[in-house]
């Protein structure tokens, strides 16, 4: 019997000293471990905290927060040094204060406590509680968290890719109205174009009539060389003349393939716009409102470029630069009549 009540009083203190071991710090076995806490589904504060010697820990706080405006998520990192006794924490958070200040405030001095698998660290009124988790547990939270900071992203990016192909949209259909009006004043301008070459061609031709019997009658120069030199100081005039010809000219046809650019440009656009909304629903808060917005892109999307307003300048494109052509010809054709009444005056003169 005495035998039996030895083994048992062994037993009994053999069962407390594990149970005091349990108990983490300088009564237990030293802590080591991850402790993680979330604020909301936007952060995650994790503290690594080692206790070498006993009684002193020493270790850090990693603070992963999703940034509104980036592509991953704000990562900070803060070492931390400080004392267990029992189960009291006290930590100071070294390094980078003045960063800290969105989770910690303005204080670096943490205290709290070690209870089990929890530790709770508190600054004034404020608490932060933190659970222990294994460190594969915590890494999967940060890729959860690092998903969501990439499909907020996305969804980010898709936004700006639909706002961008409606203002390009936009941008496209200004473009056709105004070429449209240009166009429409080149075609109605061959009439006058035609009537000043051909009015200063009865100029030249009338100063011409003038001089020549003159000169043939040996009238002294003095009386009709002014209008000789008329006509040679007119040079730069019709040399200006045909040169805005040609530059309308040319300026139709940058138009027109700056045009035809942009219609290509934005259907593409306005169809990558649409199959990105497609590929980032799956990840939405709202899938089936996403792709409600994707089938009504599809439909409303092609639309957006005005189908009568291309139709249009693609009627209207070819007869535009014909016009311009002609008025091309029709200076060009001046000129060279002009340039030779000029060398029939300059001879007389």
């Amino acid at each position: 019997m005495a035998v039996a009540r030895h083994w048992a009083t062994v037993r009994a203190i053999a069962g407390i000293l594990a149970a005091a071991l349990l108990l983490g710090g300088c009564a237990g076995r030293p802590v080591n471990g991850y402790f993680v806490s979330s604020s909301g589904t936007n952060q995650i504060v994790m503290a690594h905290v080692v206790e070498a010697p006993r009684g002193h820990l020493s270790g850090a706080i990693v603070v992963t927060t999703i940034d509104p405006t980036g592509t991953t998520p704000d990562v900070s990192n803060y070492n931390v040094v400080g004392s267990i006794t029992g189960q009291n924490v006290s930590l100071k958070v070294t390094g980078a204060l003045a960063t800290i200040a969105g989770w910690f405030g303005d204080d670096n001095i943490l205290v709290g406590g070690l209870e089990g698998d929890r530790l709770t660290l508190s600054k004034g009124s404020q608490t932060f509680v933190l659970d222990r988790m294994s460190e594969a547990d915590y890494q999967a939270r940060v890729q959860t968290l690092r998903r969501l900071q990439s499909n907020i992203a996305a969804g980010r990016d898709v936004a700006q890719r639909l706002k961008q192909a409606i203002v390009y949209a936009q941008q496209v259909n200004a473009a056709l109205q105004q070429y449209q009006s240009w166009g429409q004043a080149r075609i109605a301008n061959q009439g006058k174009v035609r009537a000043w070459w051909a009015g200063r061609i009865k100029a030249y031709s009338a100063c011409l009539a003038r001089i020549e019997p003159l000169a043939e009658a040996k009238v002294p120069s003095w009386r009709w060389e002014g209008w000789a030199q008329d006509v040679g100081n007119d040079a730069y005039d019709r040399w200006q003349a045909l040169k805005a010809t040609q530059d309308l000219a040319a300026r139709g046809a940058e138009q027109l393939t700056r045009l035809n650019t942009m219609i290509d440009q934005g259907r593409v656009k306005i169809q990558e716009a649409g199959q990105r909304l497609h590929a980032v629903c799956p990840s939405t808060p709202h899938p089936k409102r996403c792709n409600a917005s994707w089938m009504e892109w599809r439909a409303q999307g092609p639309l957006m470029i005005s189908p009568g307003s291309v139709a249009m300048f693609r009627s209207l494109a070819p007869q535009v630069g014909q016009a311009l052509q002609t008025d091309v010809d029709t200076a060009m054709a001046g000129n060279a009549r002009l340039k030779a009444i000029a060398a029939q005056v300059q001879q007389i003169n």
